[in-house]
C-alpha cells in the first residue's frame, strides 16, 4: 500500500475559511497522514467541533492556546488503520500516535520545537529522544533547526547550535531526512521571512531505515495562508502477506518420465505393504 505524508505549520487554525482551504489541500494533494504545526486549538471543545468539519480524517491533537503552539496528527479513514495508541506533551509541541495498518505497527511524531537556541537544545535532549523508536517510524513538522548551511539564506548568517543535538538523534535511531535524500544539491526552503531577506528549510520528515528506503518522492508547495510551505513525500511500503495453508499442485509433465513412474510405482506398492503388516 502506497500512502502520502504530508507536513505544515498552519499558523492557526481558528478562522474557519482557513480551516476549509486546509481541508482542500488534504484533498488536492490526497494526504494520507497529515502533520500539523501551530493548530492555535487550545481545548478538546474546540477540537472536537473541527473534528466533525472534516470527518473524512482521524484526527489526534496536543492542544497549545488560542495564539501559540498546538499539533495534530490527522490519519485518512482510507488507510484503515486500527489500534491507536495516543501520547503527547502538556505544551502543544509534541504529539506521537501508533497504529496498525494492514498487520504492521507505525509510529508518527509531530514536532514543533521551540524558537530559542536553548529551549530547542532542551527539547531534542529529552521530550524528542524519548519518544523515538527504531523502526516504522515517521517524524515531521517544524524544527526550528538549520541543519546545514545549504538549508539556510541570511546575509547575517550564523550556526544554529541546537543543529547537532538533532543531528546526534538523527544518527543515533537510524533516522533519514527524505527532503534532502531525494535532493542532495537542492536548498529547498519551506519558511520564507515577508520581504524575502531570510529564507530556511526547518520543516523536516524523518523516517527510519526501514521506511526511508520505500520513499518515492518528497516534493515542496508553496502555501498562500501560511508563512511556512507544505512538504509532501510519496512512500510505498512492503506489506507482509497473509500466510494460508496453501496447497500443493503435481507437476504433470513428470508423468511423461519413466523412470520417476516407476519410482512412484515401487514407493506406492512397498508402502501398501507396510500398511498391512
Amino acid at each position: 500500500m502506497a500512502f502520502t505524508i504530508g507536513t505544515l505549520n498552519v499558523n492557526g487554525m481558528n478562522n474557519q475559511k482557513k480551516r476549509q482551504a486546509l481541508y482542500s489541500l488534504v484533498k488536492r494533494h490526497k494526504i494520507d497522514i497529515f502533520f500539523l504545526q501551530e493548530t492555535h486549538c487550545p481545548d478538546d471543545d474546540t477540537a472536537n467541533k473541527w473534528n466533525t468539519e472534516f470527518p473524512s480524517m482521524i484526527k489526534f491533537w496536543s492542544n497549545g492556546s488560542n495564539h501559540a503552539c498546538g499539533v495534530a496528527i490527522w490519519i485518512s479513514a482510507n488507510l484503515q488503520s486500527s489500534n491507536h495508541k495516543i501520547s503527547h506533551d502538556s505544551d502543544g509541541r509534541l504529539l506521537s500516535a501508533s497504529f496498525d495498518i494492514d498487520r504492521q505497527t507505525y509510529t508518527a511524531t509531530c514536532v514543533y520545537a521551540p524558537t530559542t537556541t536553548a529551549q530547542r537544545q532542551y527539547f531534542f535532549q529529552t521530550q524528542l529522544k524519548q519518544r523515538l523508536t527504531s523502526t516504522k517510524h515517521l517524524i515531521a513538522g517544524d524544527f526550528n533547526t538549520i541543519l546545514t548551511q545549504m538549508d539556510h539564506l541570511h546575509p547575517r548568517s550564523r550556526t544554529d547550535t541546537a543543529a547537532p543535538y538533532l543531528a546526534s538523534i538523527i544518527r543515533r535511531f537510524d533516522l533519514t531526512d527524505l527532503y534532502r535524500q531525494q535532493h542532495p544539491d537542492r536548498s529547498g526552503f519551506t519558511w520564507y521571512r515577508r520581504d524575502g531577506s531570510q529564507m530556511s528549510r526547518l520543516d523536516l520528515t524523518l523516517a527510519t531505515s526501514d521506511l526511508s528506503c520505500t520513499a518515492k518522492s518528497t516534493t515542496i508547495f508553496p502555501t498562500a495562508w501560511s508563512d511556512h510551505h507544505l512538504v509532501i513525500s510519496q512512500l510505498k511500503p512492503q506489506h507482509r502477506q497473509p500466510r494460508g495453508k496453501g496447497y500443493w499442485k503435481l507437476n504433470t509433465s513428470h508423468l511423461k518420465d519413466p523412470t520417476y513412474c516407476d519410482k512412484i510405482t515401487t514407493f506406492w506398492t512397498h508402502w501398501r505393504q507396510q500398511q498391512h503388516r
